[in-house]
């Protein structure tokens, strides 16, 4: 027919657009802090130059605190872990199952697993597998993905509960980011 992109058409108009496809991608980060020890908390900010999951511009500003090298706690001591979550991908993230290992060297403390989402204050969650999504256990014996590998120390496991929806600023929206955290005690 010859039709161009400007030219008239016997049953109507010819009109062209310039589409970008853009494939979805959810993107999870996670950044693992001691944040206190001995009941005292690590509360500067710090930035680990090896770990790429540091510098999104969209956690929320100083959220992300604690040490992230070796800790100098003594036999006896206890110590929180932190594993932030943000959700920094162009699509939410669904069914966000989170695992961590109780470090070498330390055992768990019953009852100390906690859920925080959005800035909101934890929530302590039952050891058990049970309706809260969460779960410590002392082994790695018959727990499911995405727990793996061997620790004689054992972990903790949390579902988060929703959607997480993807940042699109600092801390925005406060449904995008995170933290579960756990105390140990060092042997």
């Amino acid at each position: 027919m010859g039709l161009t992109s400007t030219n008239a058409a016997p049953d109507g108009e010819v009109e062209d657009y310039n589409v970008t496809l853009v494939s979805s991608a959810p993107a999870l980060r996670l950044v693992r802090r001691i944040t206190s020890i001995g009941g005292t908390a690590i509360t500067n900010v710090n930035d680990d130059p090896a770990d790429t999951n540091d510098n999104s511009p969209r956690w929320p500003a100083n959220y992300l605190q604690g040490s992230f090298a070796g800790s100098k706690a003594e036999p006896g001591q206890t110590a929180d872990y932190t594993v932030c979550f943000l959700s920094d991908g162009n699509t939410p993230v669904n069914q966000v199952k989170l695992c961590d290992l109780v470090p070498d060297n330390t055992t768990y403390v019953a009852g100390s697993l906690r859920l925080s989402q959005g800035g909101s204050a934890p929530a302590t969650l039952t050891d058990a597998a049970d309706a809260d999504a969460g779960q410590s256990f002392n082994s790695l014996a018959g727990v499911t993905p995405p727990c793996t590998g061997f620790n004689t120390d054992g972990g903790v496991r949390v579902d988060v509960p929703g959607t997480l929806a993807n940042a699109t600023g600092p801390g925005t929206p406060t449904t995008s980011y995170g933290f579960i955290r756990f105390t140990v005690t060092v042997d």
